[in-house]
């Protein structure tokens, strides 16, 4: 980023980044969270740790500074982030080089990163006469998205005044998800086939959950090697807690997956979505007997054609 971002911010969009990074691609000049976990995935196959290294130092540097990873690296994105994954990038550099200094400078602003999800975008859900906290993905704010401000107005132009703050604010969501934007957030909606009916803050997503289900794993492990055994106790109890609520919320058994759940119907959506595996890509079940119980799904649908 050229310095003049740095030294006058007030000209530009862009968040200054110290350090080089690699860019999706397409219209994109700044780099994006979720696009950039696969990007370092490729870059450690390429043994350019480095690079890796400094793409994480930046966004550790946006924590320190806004408390979360903004979506991207532009001030019109502050309001939202996007799937948390930063703690699995540290997890992928630490174990490819075995950097253990990096990981105790940065360990508490992992952790700030994790408090966030857990401040800012929780939700309590009973089932059994037991109340469950998960996260799901919220942007409490209105007003159209500052990047695509005119397609948000002309959208919300054909709801009636009185509901166009709350798809303005369902949208920024969508784009949190990284799924922005996939009928997925449409189930139930006045109009389930037009993008107006986004319902995104409305679901409890697997997906979401397993990775913060795996970010407490690591985050434990992470305390565990650096010597602090409370912490470390303190996340493992976490993940304890998030498996449980989602094999108690998420977790269909007769079926053999976990679904999305309507918070409004009080249902699980059970249509077919590759979130509804995540947690098997993540490790975040408690019973190995769901793996085979999950690839019964998988060939259930794929002989009903993913129907």
């Amino acid at each position: 980023v050229k310095p003049e971002v740095l030294s006058h911010p007030e000209q530009f969009s862009l968040i200054y980044s110290e350090h080089p990074f690699i860019v999706p691609g397409g219209r994109f000049v700044e780099f994006y969270y979720w696009d950039s976990y696969w990007v370092m995935e490729g870059l450690l196959l390429s043994e350019m740790p480095e690079t890796v290294k400094g793409m994480l130092q930046n966004f550790l540097d946006l924590v320190q500074t806004y408390g979360h990873v903004p979506n991207g690296a532009r001030v019109y994105y502050l309001q939202r982030s996007q799937p948390p994954l930063l703690t699995l990038m540290m997890d992928r550099y630490v174990t490819h080089t075995n950097d253990t200094a990096f990981l105790r400078d940065n360990i508490e602003t992992l952790a700030l990163e994790v408090d966030f999800w857990a401040e800012n975008r929780s939700i309590s859900v009973s089932s059994g006469g037991k109340s469950y906290v998960l996260n799901r993905y919220y942007v409490p704010y209105g007003g159209p998205r500052p990047e695509s401000y005119s397609k948000d107005a002309e959208l919300a132009d054909t709801l009636p005044e009185g509901d166009r703050e709350d798809l303005f604010a369902e949208l920024k969501a969508g784009a949190e998800s990284g799924w922005d934007f996939s009928s997925r957030w449409f189930i139930g909606g006045p109009n389930p086939d037009l993008l107006s009916s986004t319902r995104t803050s409305k679901f409890v997503p697997v997906d979401l959950n397993a990775f913060l289900c795996q970010a407490e794993e690591l985050m434990s492990n992470f305390y565990a090697r650096l010597g602090n055994d409370t912490q470390a106790t303190k996340y493992r109890n976490l993940r304890a807690q998030r498996l449980a609520a989602m094999e108690a919320i998420l977790w269909d058994e007769e079926k053999g997956a976990w679904f999305d759940y309507d918070l409004e119907t009080g249902k699980k959506n059970a249509e077919f979505y590759p979130s509804n595996l995540a947690p098997l890509w993540a490790g975040c079940f408690s019973d190995l007997g769901d793996v085979d119980k999950a690839l019964k799904y998988l060939e259930v649908r794929w002989a009903a054609g993913w129907t």
